[in-house]
């Protein structure tokens, strides 16, 4: 049986493709975890403590993220171009669906809007010749790459709970029919 869970579904518009590319990976993966961190295992009252520490430090890893993207656009942004008001546009420009199951994933709207600002500015310098195509696919690997390595630290933060609890459920003893039949009928 599938059980109905609530999500708070937000739309952007995301222009570069790999932004558009990221956020399936990125709400897919950063999804999944927050919501058995919140939901599922906050059902160990013993695990409380773990569970809510690693939630704190995915949270405030990603946040770090979104701050280092942040630092990116203004040095982009002051960097002088030779044609400042010309606008940058794309071809295939998605809006996109974001479900969120939990409060914590709400990071993603403004990390995604600002990883596809990053790109964008180093599109218009390429396409401006102020970068060379090698130094545009560079940058762009860079942020993709520390994206992933965020992602991986807090996987692995994730996995080392997920083990708690499995090795927290291994020691508790499974029901048997007679166990079960000396339990108080609610």
């Amino acid at each position: 049986m599938n059980s109905s869970r609530p999500v708070i579904e937000f739309e952007l518009e995301l222009q570069t493709r790999q932004a558009q590319s990221m956020k399936n990976w990125l709400t897919h993966n950063l999804g999944g975890m927050f919501y058995m961190l919140e939901v599922v295992f906050r059902n160990k009252p013993e695990l409380d403590e773990p569970v809510r520490q690693t939630i704190n430090e995915i949270v405030e890893a990603f946040d770090d993220l979104d701050d280092d993207l942040l630092v990116c656009i203004e040095e982009q942004d002051r960097k002088k171009l030779p044609h400042n008001d010309i606008n940058l546009k794309y071809s295939n420009p998605k809006n996109v669906s974001v479900e969120c199951s939990t409060p914590q994933l709400l990071c993603c709207q403004q990390l995604l809007n600002h990883f596809d600002q990053v790109v964008q500015a180093f599109d218009k310098q390429w396409l401006l010749k102020q970068i060379s195509r090698q130094e545009h696919q560079q940058n762009i690997m860079t942020w993709m790459q520390k994206v992933s390595k965020v992602l991986f630290e807090c996987n692995k933060k994730y996995r080392s709970v997920r083990h708690q609890v499995m090795d927290q459920t291994d020691t508790i003893p499974a029901k048997t029919d007679e166990t079960q039949a000396l339990l108080p009928l609610a």
